[in-house]
């Protein structure tokens, strides 16, 4: 049986950084700023996508991400070992710190499996292994540590002074991440990595002492969604997250700017907008260079012919 037609939309977009101009030409982003031009925006108070997508869920927060990823993958830590997740990452120089934020575009498998045979020699003295877990990098570590680490989402954009593993055992975790990031400083052996931008990664989990109980939800936001994501992590929280039939339910569509489809998905509720089989759009846009913000649209603002198209390309 197929689900009701939402009424309501959410487009959540990932722009990429200003600094890489070429995308800023395609037609879908000359389409998104014209149609954003037409209301005005505002900040979003999510922090990042993924934590606004666990908003309109109806999530409470924190998030356990790194544990429910690791359930929806079928995976249980074992007592003496510690697994982090590692996200590969470009790391930005700037006269005063040293930021980094996530790749433009996802790797590819081929490309993800070249990365681990880079990083698994620099890992192997210390026994241990990288694999690839439904497109993700799982690091396992024989042994249990004590350290504390800042989710990537938290963490981009922001100086990596004030993210920095803590704990008895932090120093390893350092120290990998600089050795990784050494390794991958040289990637001519490896050309399906060199045009991906990855300088870097970044290790993150917290995955001892995990509960049963992962989730909260408030009780006025538990609805049922229909999401539509690239993203693994929001992929498994889906997964486990308890939501309810309700006759109006609320379809959300994320990805950047380069994944495939934005352009059809933004054409087809626009016309659903224009044609009342949509009563609201909402389009929230992420850039790496300022805060989130989101435009509500409803039909009578497509037919504003004297707005101006919003500059989303830097």
């Amino acid at each position: 049986m197929s689900l009701p037609k939402p009424s309501h939309y959410h487009l959540i977009v990932e722009h990429l950084s200003p600094t890489e101009p070429e995308t800023c030409r395609s037609p879908v982003i000359q389409q998104l700023a014209k149609l954003l031009g037409k209301t005005a925006g505002t900040h979003l108070v999510a922090a990042n996508p993924r934590a606004e997508i666990a908003e309109l869920m109806g999530n409470v927060f924190p998030i356990p991400w790194a544990n429910i990823w690791l359930r929806n993958a079928g995976i249980k830590p074992r007592s003496d070992e510690t697994c982090f997740v590692i996200e590969p990452v470009q790391m930005v120089a700037s006269m005063n710190n040293i930021a980094m934020r996530p790749l433009p575009v996802a790797l590819t498998e081929a490309q993800l499996e070249d990365l681990i045979s880079v990083l698994q020699p620099v890992l192997a003295s210390d026994s241990a292994d990288i694999e690839n877990i439904n497109g993700q990098c799982l690091l396992r570590i024989r042994r249990a540590l004590k350290v504390n680490t800042t989710p990537l989402d938290e963490a981009r954009n922001r100086d990596l002074r004030d993210c920095l593993p803590s704990g008895d055992d932090s120093g390893w975790v350092r120290r990998t991440m600089t050795e990784c990031q050494m390794v991958l400083h040289e990637l001519s052996s490896h050309p399906a990595l060199a045009g991906t931008g990855v300088n870097g990664v970044w290790l993150w989990g917290n995955t001892q002492g995990a509960s049963s109980g992962l989730l909260t939800q408030t009780q006025s936001h538990n609805r049922l969604v229909q999401l539509r994501t690239f993203d693994p992590w929001l992929a498994a929280l889906m997964h486990h997250s308890n939501t309810h039939d309700n006759p109006d339910p609320l379809g959300i569509w994320h990805g950047t700017t380069q994944t495939s489809g934005l352009a059809e998905i933004l054409t087809k509720k626009v016309t659903e907008l224009w044609n009342g089989k949509l009563s609201h759009l909402a389009i929230s846009l992420w850039q790496d260079s300022e805060p989130g913000r989101i435009w509500h649209l409803k039909r009578h603002h497509l037919l504003r012919f004297w707005s101006r198209p919003v500059k989303i390309d830097g």
